[in-house]
């Protein structure tokens, strides 16, 4: 075998063996991060609607459902109800605006609101992995099983990470160093983040 051939073969079973890597720490972490939910000390992000989402929006008085697009401004529009924000709300908040702009048409309209496709949670992940890019889920995604998607730390990394997030008009720097959980030494207080939509993850 050549030089070359025995190069790839090499750098084949690395990045195999990073994925696996990665998938097999994820599932260990897995049972923690259920009980620590379960307690309450860790819950995952609640649901709020976002662009790309499509809904259904029942309306009993009228004995009608709507199937609706949320539009990249982050509102949809419905009958009688005319133009609303749904980006950012719950099912159960968009339900009671709904009902508010219903209520000059109906005597204590009720109605509901559903979510038929989730197309709004996407992460980015960039920098020192196998597989850069942005990933659409419709669970909630933590730090490492997001880098498991991405394919796990190439052999450059330091396996430190800085998560960017959006808050408002503000953009937030978020720096986390897995070595810990690749060595054992994550710590009950030490937990794997959750990741909300549009943060950009960049592998160091």
């Amino acid at each position: 075998m050549s030089l070359s051939s025995r190069q790839s073969t090499s750098a084949a079973r690395s990045v195999r063996f990073g994925t696996a890597l990665f998938l097999a720490l994820v599932a260990a972490t897995a049972p923690c991060a259920l009980a620590q939910s379960a307690s309450g000390s860790d819950s995952a992000p609640s649901f709020e609607i976002g662009i790309g989402d499509v809904l259904a929006v029942f309306n009993r008085d009228a004995a009608a459902e709507q199937e609706c697009l949320v539009r990249p401004d982050g509102r949809i529009t419905l009958q009688l109800a005319g133009e609303l924000v749904a980006a950012g709300r719950t099912p159960a908040e968009l339900s009671a605006a709904i009902q508010e702009a219903l209520a000059p048409f109906f005597t204590d309209p009720k109605v509901s609101v559903a979510v038929r496709e989730i197309h709004s949670y996407r992460i980015y992940v960039l920098g020192e992995v196998n597989a850069q890019g942005s990933h659409e889920s419709v669970v909630p995604l933590r730090l490492l099983q997001a880098l498991s998607i991405a394919g796990g730390f190439n052999e450059f990394a330091n396996k430190k990470v800085v998560i960017l997030r959006q808050v408002g008009d503000e953009q937030r720097r978020i720096e986390f160093d897995t070595t810990p959980f690749f060595k054992g030494r994550a710590g009950a207080g030490m937990e794997d983040p959750w990741l909300l939509s549009g943060d950009v993850v960049i592998a160091k």
